[in-house]
């Protein structure tokens, strides 16, 4: 008979692969929609837009992707039309971005 601590190991070892298995899963489900997004965005952005947002991408991948995103439902909703200047771009992440203001009191 096997101990419980043989048992117990073996369930570990399952639930292990298991984890890694659905990670890797998870990784190129994510990494396919992340491609879809970035060729629409490239359909919709000229080239200088694009490099804009390539450059925003290095510094804060979260953001671009919501930049990317953001345009793309705006292109398929028809608020925008293609291809998106980068004039047009700078006032879309103006709109974005979150500008945060320091208040100081003196007592």
């Amino acid at each position: 008979m096997d101990s419980i601590e043989d048992i117990r190991k073996r369930k570990m070892e399952q639930y292990a692969q298991e984890s890694v298995a659905t990670g890797a899963a998870q990784e190129q489900q994510l990494a396919q929609a992340q491609s879809e997004i970035d060729s629409l965005a490239k359909k919709i952005l000229s080239p200088e837009a694009f490099g804009r947002i390539a450059n925003i991408r290095t510094v804060k991948p979260d953001f671009a992707l919501q930049v990317e995103m953001f345009l793309v439902q705006m292109h398929q909703s028809g608020q925008i039309k293609a291809p998106v200047d980068e004039n047009t771009l700078v006032s879309i992440l103006d709109r974005l971005t979150t500008k945060k203001e320091t208040k100081i009191t003196r007592r």
